[in-house]
């Protein structure tokens, strides 16, 4: 090959990587373009909407002032609603509800003394339970002849889980 031949080859191989160079810059340029030209569409999307939601608020806001207008210049019905409400509060329901509230609250001060009577009881059977439970301690030991500390202790340990509400084993 000829000096001549190497020089073109060499041109050539330089104009190839030149446009190769030049395809992958303009490539990137239109990606880039495109994510630039989806974020504006995005962006006049949002706009719009925004703009919707200006109407509607401007339509709402309207509407907010009419019925304040006309809430203003009726005091005719301004009136007539305090008097309904007057009548209201003196109506015989409202008796009617003050009588339901008593008759509870007996009902509530009658269930209060029984429990206070149930819890009474309670402290009753537990001393009581509490006697028993020493009690057959002693006529084991005194009538069994048995003095180990583990009949003792199981009998112990089952009251006290029972006067607890725990499951027997």
């Amino acid at each position: 090959m000829s000096t001549i031949d190497v020089t073109k080859l060499v041109r050539d191989v330089q104009e190839s990587t030149m446009q190769q160079a030049f395809y992958l810059q303009s490539k990137a340029f239109f990606e880039k373009n495109n994510e630039h030209i989806n974020e504006i569409a995005r962006l006049k999307a949002e706009v719009e909407r925004l703009t919707d939601c200006q109407s509607e608020a401007d339509r709402l806001k309207a509407e907010v002032e009419a019925h304040e207008k006309r809430w203003a210049e009726s005091e005719d019905l301004i009136s007539h609603y305090k008097q309904q409400r007057d009548e209201a509060y003196n109506d015989c329901q409202c008796h009617r509800l003050k009588a339901e509230v008593e008759r509870l609250d007996t009902l509530c001060k009658q269930l209060m003394a029984q429990h206070s009577d149930i819890s009474c009881e309670n402290i009753m059977l537990r001393k009581a339970g509490d006697a028993m439970a020493g009690s057959h301690i002693t006529l084991i030991q005194v009538y069994l002849k048995d003095s180990s500390d583990e009949w003792h202790q199981e009998l112990h340990n089952r009251w006290n889980a029972a006067k607890e509400g725990k499951p027997q084993p």
